[in-house]
């Protein structure tokens, strides 16, 4: 069997426990495989009400700086990193990401939810999981 040869990782980093999971995940892949990591920060611009420039241009602001400061951490850690940020819905802008970069492995967290709600539930990494055509690998 050939070897799956791992260079460009995307990771979906929210800042959540679960992001920070995932975080831990992608660097220990890259740091393995000698691969860089794409640190995605996606954020939904709000409702029309809150879609003021001013307001979109703060949430541009604090995803880049969540995702800048992953990729501090990864260097820090001997991995090398680069930020992106995209707006709209996670898990499309998770699947674009991932597309563009010309990502191996997509890393992201999983939230933790009882029975009842993973009946009813859309989540991002359900919904990345149906879709990717790149693995996934989900932290929980």
């Amino acid at each position: 069997m050939e070897e799956w040869d791992i260079k460009t990782i995307l990771l979906a980093y929210d800042g959540s426990e679960e992001a920070e999971k995932a975080a831990h995940l992608a660097w220990e892949v890259a740091a393995r495989r000698d691969a860089r990591v794409v640190v995605l920060s996606a954020f939904r611009p709000g409702s029309a009400i809150q879609s003021d420039i001013d307001v979109v241009g703060r949430r541009v602001i604090e995803a880049r700086e969540r995702a800048e400061a992953m990729v501090e951490e990864l260097a820090r850690m001997g991995v090398e990193g680069e930020a992106d940020v995209a707006q709209g819905p996670a898990a499309g802008a998770i699947l674009n990401a991932a597309a563009f970069c010309g990502a191996d492995l997509i890393v992201m967290g999983g939230r933790k939810r009882n029975p009842f709600a993973k009946l009813l539930s859309r989540s991002t990494s359900k919904r990345v999981l149906r879709q990717a055509t790149t693995p996934v690998l989900v932290a929980r």
